[in-house]
C-alpha cells in the first residue's frame, strides 16, 4: 500500500470529492469542455459534499467562501489562465489546507496532473500567469505540436 494512502474506508471515501474537485477544478473555465453548461451544477455538488465533509471541523465558511473566490475568477478570467497556472494550483491547494489537512495532499496531486497532461496538448497552458516570464522574444509556455 501507499504509504500516504488512508488507511480506512470512510478516510478513502472521504478523499473522492475533494479528488473529484482537483481534477475538474482546472478545466472548469473551459467553453468547449463538457462541463461547461454544468460547470455551476458540479460545482456546487461538489461544494456541497466538501462542507458535509468538512462541518466536523472548521471547514464550511471557507468552504463557502472559496466557491465565491472561484466563481469570481471564472466571471473574469479566460480558460487557461489563472486555472492552469501555478498561482492557481497554490492558491487551491491554500483553500484545501484550511478545508481538510488530510485531502490536501490529493487534492494538489491531481490538480497538478491535470494541468501537467494540458501541457502536452495542442493549447497552450501558462504556468506563470498572470506574469508571462520572457527568454528572448517567446514566452515561457509549454506547447506541444
Amino acid at each position: 500500500m501507499i504509504p500516504f494512502m488512508p488507511k480506512n474506508k470512510p478516510e478513502m471515501l472521504m478523499l473522492i470529492p475533494f479528488v473529484l474537485l482537483g481534477t475538474l477544478l482546472p478545466g472548469i473555465d473551459a467553453d468547449h469542455s463538457l462541463i461547461r453548461f454544468k460547470r455551476y451544477l458540479y460545482s456546487f455538488i461538489i461544494l456541497g459534499l466538501i462542507i458535509v465533509l468538512a462541518a466536523k471541523s472548521k471547514g464550511p465558511i471557507i468552504a463557502i467562501f472559496g466557491m465565491l473566490f472561484l466563481i469570481f475568477i471564472l466571471k473574469r478570467t479566460e480558460h487557461r489562465t489563472i486555472m492552469h497556472s501555478l498561482l492557481g494550483l497554490i492558491i487551491f491547494t491554500t483553500w484545501m489546507i484550511f478545508i481538510s489537512k488530510k485531502v490536501t495532499l490529493y487534492f494538489a496531486l491531481v490538480y497538478g496532473t491535470h494541468l501537467l497532461a494540458d501541457s502536452f496538448t495542442i493549447s497552450e497552458v501558462s504556468f506563470f500567469y498572470p506574469k508571462l516570464q520572457s527568454i528572448g522574444k517567446k514566452k515561457i509556455k509549454i506547447r506541444s505540436n
